[in-house]
């Protein structure tokens, strides 16, 4: 599964989303796309999510999610960064998605993963360069907070990072990134 995240599907996140689908059909996968600036999909946490971590329901649109990320044999996110971090969109998916009870257990037996781990693969461009981001500690901020904190949380620990800097800048960063997008299927799942 493709999670695209960005609010014009022309952006160089839509190249990206692109290469990731030509090199997964090269490979011999399908893609389910989900592309979450048109799809129908809420990315807001609602009451009723809250609901549903006090014990409530699954909300069925959620349940659709789940249901979407279970078929799939590995999943791909492909945003911008933002603040340092997802966009507010993706955030929401995720917050709505890897919900208690599906992708992780709050229980007398402790906090633990849910999920069987699959491959996923965080698709990240960034404006700044690879020195910006060394200096402000984000690769290991990102590794902490995304991989582990969020994924691994959930059972998913084998992350597959492509994060392609100075987008705004270089053109052959921008080449180099679509290239490793294109190859990351078959990296992903060697």
């Amino acid at each position: 599964m493709l999670v695209l995240d960005h609010p014009v599907r022309g952006s160089f996140c839509g190249a990206l989303a692109d290469a990731v689908q030509d090199g997964a059909r090269a490979a011999g996968h399908g893609i389910d796309l989900l592309d979450l600036a048109r799809a129908d999909f809420e990315c807001l946490f609602q009451p009723e999510d809250r609901a549903h971590f006090l014990g409530g329901p699954v909300p069925p649109e959620v349940a659709a999610m789940h249901r979407r990320v279970e078929a799939a044999d590995g999943l791909v996110l492909v945003y911008p960064i933002y603040w340092w971090t997802f966009p507010a969109r993706l955030r929401g998916w995720i917050d709505r998605v890897l919900t208690a009870g599906w992708a992780y257990a709050m229980d007398a037996e402790g906090n633990r993963p849910l999920l069987a781990d699959r491959p996923v693969a965080l698709v990240a461009s960034a404006g700044a360069g690879r020195q910006t981001i060394a200096d402000f500690g984000y690769g290991a901020a990102m590794r902490r907070l995304i991989d582990e904190g969020t994924f691994g949380y959930c059972g998913l620990a084998t992350i597959h990072p492509l994060l392609v800097t100075d987008v705004h800048e270089s053109a052959e960063a921008r080449a180099a990134g679509l290239a490793a997008a294109r190859a990351l299927p078959q990296r992903m799942f060697a």
